[in-house]
């Protein structure tokens, strides 16, 4: 699984991983750990990211199966 809305949200903000890892002050692998969902992400970052990008964790949070 991938977290669509949290890649769609860093894209439309024309941030790359490596941007937003360092606004949230983790290195560029481990936020691509979270957002394909092979690191679960803690929720002070999860409510770090909901301010930056001014939308709900829940909204964050939607995620789809990747072929």
């Amino acid at each position: 699984m991938i977290f669509i809305n949290l890649r769609n949200v860093r894209e439309d903000n024309d941030l790359k991983q490596k941007d937003l890892a360092k606004l949230i002050s983790v290195s560029p692998r481990t936020y691509s750990h979270y957002e394909n969902y092979e690191r679960e992400m803690p929720i002070a970052t999860w409510k770090l990211l909901s301010k930056i990008f001014n939308h709900s964790i829940d909204f964050l949070c939607i995620t789809a199966e990747v072929d």
